[in-house]
């Protein structure tokens, strides 16, 4: 289930790391959607979100996080476990 404070949490992370603001910010934002979400970026961008979060996504969790939706929903089952 997605949380509206995860999903709140998460936008300044990622429009941090892209460098600027993200106009249509919901579940399906990714980057395939937002043309500064490249690779280097999304490294970042993760590890801004374990550090937030105080989480740390397994190698096989990453290959899954390929949405703000994915993103979401992974750090909300990490928080719970």
């Amino acid at each position: 289930m997605i949380t509206s404070s995860t999903m709140e949490r998460l936008k300044p992370l990622l429009e941090n790391a892209v460098g600027g603001p993200i106009a249509d910010f919901n579940a399906a934002t990714s980057p395939s959607n937002v043309s500064a979400w490249d690779s280097v970026t999304n490294v970042s961008f993760l590890l801004d979100v374990e550090r937030e979060f105080e989480i740390e996504f397994s190698p096989e969790l990453l290959s899954e996080v390929d949405s703000i939706g994915a993103i979401c929903e992974a750090v909300e089952r990490l928080k719970a476990s």
